[in-house]
């Protein structure tokens, strides 16, 4: 009995361990993801603006262009980057939501 008992102690401390690290491991996904986020929505602030005021976008692409224009490749690439991830998880963050908004209701 006593070895039943030792074996179903080690598979709790294993399971604990286990489910610990896949914790932390999915912290630092999210906190990735986040950031991700907050790029995309400074970016969407940005937009905002810049549909408002038209001439302000105009200045920025021209300063873009006569400064660097290898920069201005890396900043479409990494704004299509933002907007590749904001397409995949902009419907997860959705229903999360609407799943928030039915819990609270109940």
């Amino acid at each position: 009995m006593s070895t039943l008992a030792e074996k179903l102690t080690l598979r709790r401390q294993t399971l604990l361990a286990k489910s610990q690290a896949e914790r932390l491991l999915l912290g630092q996904q999210v906190a990735q993801i986040r950031q991700t986020l907050l790029l995309a929505d400074l970016g969407l602030q940005i937009v905002r603006k810049i549909k408002h005021r038209p001439l302000i976008g105009l200045g920025l692409i021209a300063a873009t262009i006569a400064i660097k224009p290898a920069r201005m490749l890396a900043m479409i690439k990494t704004g299509l980057t933002v907007w590749q991830t904001w397409q995949n998880f902009a419907p997860a963050l959705k229903q999360m939501q609407s799943d928030a908004t039915a819990k609270q209701s109940q």
